[in-house]
């Protein structure tokens, strides 16, 4: 027997409203929007909040299905669109994830004109920077820089002109410049940064934390540009904080290896192997240092440990066709 639409509708709202009340963690939620969907799929609410409650519980690829069937009815739903790009990040479905993200800008570009709300600059700000972050995800992907080279474009032709702090700008183009081997520009940019020293911090543990990611990140463009003792420098301000971070003990080692420093770049390499046996980079790079020091048996055995965990590691096959 068919209800009538009242009823019907009565009835939907009645189902999405139960989901509203139990908390976005509870199966119980899903479970009422779902009867919602089955009672009238064709609406677009019970789609919406079913695809974010899944969400939040992580069930990316489920949510998915949901926010896709929820843009269909009402492609204009800006929620909708940021759940499903960054749930395509969470799939490393990088390219499915930029075309999402660039679909919400062109809607709050268009929220923009002639609007009142003090929030969507800082909305838009927002996704730009998560276009740059996937521009950067699909370049380490690839490798083939092209997406290094957009994301250049694309801060320098829309987010220089909405960020009214140029230090994020900054730190973005010269992370994308590291990425196309520019060092020297990415060096230049980077220097136009300015990054807070330890007197001026306050007990905020998020900036902390966000000067020891820049601190990270300049480390790798001043090993790009040979500048080892000052990279030296800047991992032994991370590592009295942190004295297992991995990928500053690496690049510490990678800069005393060039320093000609053997023994030391060896202690380094040693430290992330405790920590971490299957780490191919710090094999690869003990191997290196090993080699210097004339120790080519050992040096051939973390050679082949780091082929045996990565078979495509092309560094450490080139090197080992040479030792």
């Amino acid at each position: 027997m068919t209800m009538p639409k009242g009823w019907i509708d009565n009835k939907y709202e009645e189902l999405v409203h139960y989901g509203d009340t139990c908390h976005f963690t509870n199966n119980k939620a899903i479970k009422f929007y779902q009867e919602a969907i089955e009672l009238d799929p064709y609406k677009h609410k019970a789609w919406h909040k079913k695809g974010k409650t899944l969400f939040l519980n992580n069930k990316w690829s489920e949510s998915l299905d949901c926010l896709n069937k929820a843009i269909e009815i009402d492609p204009k739903d800006r929620i909708d669109w940021f759940f499903i790009a960054i749930s395509n990040i969470m799939l490393n479905r990088f390219n499915e994830s930029l075309n999402a993200s660039f679909t919400l800008l062109e809607f709050i570009e268009s929220d923009l004109k002639g609007s009142i709300n003090d929030d969507l600059p800082t909305v838009k700000v927002t996704i730009s920077l998560f276009i740059t972050y996937i521009y950067w995800q699909l370049d380490k992907i690839i490798e083939n820089k092209q997406f290094s080279l957009k994301a250049i474009n694309f801060i320098e032709n829309d987010m220089e002109k909405r960020y009214q702090d140029e230090d994020v700008p900054n730190l973005f183009k010269s992370l994308h410049y590291y990425f196309i081997n520019d060092f020297e520009k990415a060096y230049s940019i980077f220097n136009k940064i300015e990054i807070e020293t330890d007197e001026e911090k306050d007990e905020d543990e998020d900036e902390e934390e966000d000067t020891y990611y820049i601190y990270q990140i300049k480390i790798l463009i001043l090993i790009g540009v040979h500048r080892y003792e000052d990279a030296i420098l800047l991992c032994n301000k991370i590592l009295e904080r942190d004295d297992k971070n991995e990928r500053v003990l690496i690049d510490n080692g990678i800069c005393l290896y060039n320093l000609n420093k053997y023994n030391e770049a060896v202690e380094c390499f040693d430290k992330v192997i405790k920590l971490n046996p299957a780490d191919e980079i710090a094999l690869h790079g003990k191997a290196n240092a090993l080699f210097k020091q004339g120790n080519i048996n050992e040096a051939l055995d973390c050679l082949n440990k780091a082929i045996e965990i990565n078979p495509r590691y092309v560094e450490a096959l080139f090197d080992i066709a040479f030792f």
